[in-house]
């Protein structure tokens, strides 16, 4: 099973990888300290690129974790449908530093990605309703994910 982290320090032109992370994706660089951002950006496939980057720049507004879903070219020439957390670390002024990604492979049965998209859509709003004054946001919001979760219990 693929599981790794990924750290990008704002600014930086490279980024870390854990090794074995970094073993099963075809780098130029074998160094997990050091992954150039163009290797690490040419191993996600190109129908999925838009939208990580999209969600990435999203989650550099906020310090709430977001969740990716993605596929990985890898070094043995297949392919890994992955799922990775991806959270701001922030300075002592409050600017996003550096980013932390926990990426795992996604084994066994798993839901159509526009099915995730959509709960994760879901998760995204029900943190930003949470900062709003207005409770009936919330309230909104947590019947639609009880719904969904409701419906997948019952899949």
């Amino acid at each position: 099973m693929l599981k790794g982290t990924l750290i990008w320090e704002f600014g930086s032109r490279t980024m870390a990888l854990t090794p074995e992370f970094a073993r099963r994706l075809p780098l130029a660089s074998p160094d997990p300290a050091a992954v150039d951002i163009l290797d690490y950006r040419n191993q996600i496939v190109s129908p999925n690129r838009d939208t990580v980057y999209e969600r990435l720049a999203r989650s550099f507004q906020s310090t709430e974790p977001t969740v990716n879903l993605y596929t990985l070219k890898l070094a043995s020439g297949g392919t890994a449908q992955v799922r990775s957390q991806s959270l701001w670390e922030t300075d002592n002024g409050g600017t996003p530093a550096r980013l932390v990604s926990t990426i795992e492979e996604l084994t066994g049965h798993s839901r159509n990605e526009l099915d995730d998209e959509f709960v994760e859509r879901l998760i995204d709003l029900r943190f930003l309703a949470e900062k709003h004054g207005d409770p009936s946001y919330r309230g909104e919001l947590d019947s639609m994910l009880q719904r969904v979760w409701r419906d997948r219990r019952n899949d």
